[in-house]
């Protein structure tokens, strides 16, 4: 809907001030953002909101293809990927480093949620699943990183 649109408007602009340094592309009259902790807020929240509403969209997918809580871990190694993607890549800037690392990975990855999910299953009787629930995430998590 209109929120949608308006929300996606939003991250794509930050996305664009953020990894535009001369802000040429950006509307006419924006002012720049001249302190450089707001910046790295800018790209810290701008990564994050993207990292959870692409987690609450995964994981509801997930639940539709009763696969839940799978969708957790696919989630947590894809994001350990990411992470660990970023870590090892020298030439990626410091503030990108912030968007995707701490904000996008941050928001995306979720240890919360596979503890609890862990918790649930073994209180359900589900010992195998939980302990391969528990290996799939930490196993291929540092695989992935």
């Amino acid at each position: 809907g209109p929120g949608r649109i308006r929300l996606q408007g939003c991250i794509a602009l930050s996305l664009l001030y953020i990894c535009d340094a001369s802000n040429s592309m950006m509307p006419n009259g924006f002012q720049p953002l001249k302190n450089s902790k707001s910046m790295d807020a800018l790209a810290i929240s701008t990564g994050a909101v993207v990292g959870a509403l692409a987690r609450h969209n995964l994981c509801e997918v997930a639940a539709r293809m009763q696969m839940k809580p799978w969708g957790v871990a696919a989630i947590n190694v894809a994001g350990s990927f990411v992470l660990g993607a970023v870590a090892a890549s020298a030439p990626v800037p410091p503030r990108m480093k912030l968007l995707i690392g701490t904000g996008f990975c941050g928001s995306f990855t979720t240890f919360s949620t596979f503890s609890v999910d862990t918790v649930q299953m073994m209180q359900a009787g589900q010992a195998r699943k939980a302990i391969a629930y528990v290996m799939v995430n930490n196993v291929m998590g540092i695989g992935a990183a």
